[in-house]
């Protein structure tokens, strides 16, 4: 395809491709391939650029030789590869008898367990650790008041005075500390479980409280009954179901229904023994 004068034209003008793209809404893509002769110039974008060129359109039509091509750079030269000299390797014990007299004094060849030698100082022996001060238990604390009230409640479900509580501990209860307390818990708890007593409290089984309360019921025991809001409660259980228990007041004879989900803790007025 012949070329045109579009680019001469547009040079002569002083007009850059940009400029004549943004002043006939023709992309800088056409114009360049108007300007290098890949297509014909359409008859619509003839006439914008005859106007905003102040050129005819024959003027922009008249062929015109192609502008030589640039010259191809010449090519870049091939440096040749540097030559490296091969170095002798020096075997490790030969290496060693080649060190000054006084660094081969102190060096010393260390063979690991891989067998390969290694050159350098020997590792320093860690010092011994120093021996650990013996363990020296803390001294127990006194006694708390919860201690003490479960030996003076232990003591009385037993049957024990204070003089007879004394002697079974082997000590008074102002003196007992933390340890001795558990102490004399354990030994009171163990003469309890020997002897028959009924203990206050009982496992969470409804078979094993309903045998308890029927030994209260059947023998008469008073009990003390304890809510969780505070009131208290005292009499003879006259019956229970698994839900509510009904005591009958002593001194007034008026029965009083209470809930088992409402108490806190019952315990029998005073000691009971399976013996009586």
């Amino acid at each position: 395809m012949p070329y045109n004068s579009l680019r001469p034209v547009r040079e002569k003008k002083g007009m850059t491709i940009a400029q004549v793209a943004g002043k006939t809404s023709i992309s800088i893509r056409t114009l360049q391939s108007y300007e290098s002769g890949e297509r014909a110039i359409s008859a619509d974008d003839l006439r914008k650029l005859s106007r905003v060129l102040y050129a005819s359109t024959t003027e922009l039509l008249q062929p015109t030789v192609p502008p030589p091509p640039p010259p191809a750079p010449p090519p870049r030269p091939v440096e040749p590869a540097p030559v490296r000299e091969a170095v002798p390797v020096t075997p490790a014990a030969d290496l060693a008898d080649r060190l000054p007299g006084d660094v081969r004094a102190e060096a010393e060849v260390h063979r690991p367990p891989s067998g390969r030698p290694s050159f350098g100082r020997p590792p320093s022996p860690r010092p011994p650790r120093p021996p650990r001060e013996p363990f020296t238990p803390r001294p127990p604390g006194p006694s708390t008041a919860g201690q003490i009230d479960q030996i003076r409640n232990l003591g009385r479900r037993l049957g024990l005075d204070d003089s007879a509580l004394v002697e079974r501990i082997g000590a008074s209860l102002e003196s007992l500390d933390h340890t001795a307390a558990r102490a004399a818990i354990a030994v009171l708890r163990k003469d309890m479980e020997e002897s028959g007593t009924w203990q206050p409290r009982v496992q969470e089984s409804p078979d094993q409280e309903a045998e308890y309360l029927a030994k209260l019921r059947d023998r008469r025991v008073p009990i003390d009954v304890v809510l969780i809001n505070g009131e208290r409660f005292q009499g003879l259980i006259e019956s229970f179901t698994p839900y509510v228990v009904q005591l009958r007041d002593v001194q007034s004879g008026a029965d009083v229904y209470v809930r088992k989900l409402a108490i806190a803790y019952y315990r029998t007025e005073g000691p009971a023994h399976d013996a009586q």
